[in-house]
């Protein structure tokens, strides 16, 4: 994270590739992997040509993880929301979403400053338990 806050995204990526052959067979970590070379990749004009690889990396991820698993329910979301940017019909992306968001479950689980939650938009449901938790929701920042 530091080297992304200090707009070294080369080394932010090669970081990125080193952590990640390390913990190969470790599916939680690979999951969290992917999904911040996506986000980091969506991010910046400049790992554009990263974003297919981070997304089909993220998918494969996704596929041996625990449907359970902390992190799985966000990187999903992080998987629709490239799914909408890439032209999926908005039906398709708000059900997975809502699937995903699990009715403020995953912010319950992962807390309200996690990475993944800052996908959910102006969803309802994400400002509801925002403000339930004494939060600001994203129309509140």
């Amino acid at each position: 994270m530091a080297l992304i806050g200090q707009g070294r995204l080369p080394d932010a990526v090669a970081t990125i590739e080193r952590v990640r052959r390390r913990v190969a067979g470790h599916e939680r970590e690979l999951v969290m992997l992917d999904a911040l070379a996506l986000i980091l990749a969506m991010t910046s004009i400049d790992l554009d040509a990263e974003r297919e690889r981070a997304a089909a990396r993220l998918r494969a991820a996704l596929q041996s993880a625990r449907p359970d698993a902390a992190g799985t329910p966000g990187a999903a979301m992080l998987l629709a929301a490239v799914d909408g940017i890439a032209g999926t019909d908005s039906s398709v992306v708000r059900a997975a979403v809502e699937r995903d968001w699990g009715g403020g479950t995953l912010r319950d689980a992962l807390g309200p400053e996690h990475v993944f939650l800052h996908v959910r938009g102006r969803h309802p449901a994400a400002r509801a338990s925002a403000q339930r938790d004494g939060g600001a929701d994203d129309a509140g920042r």
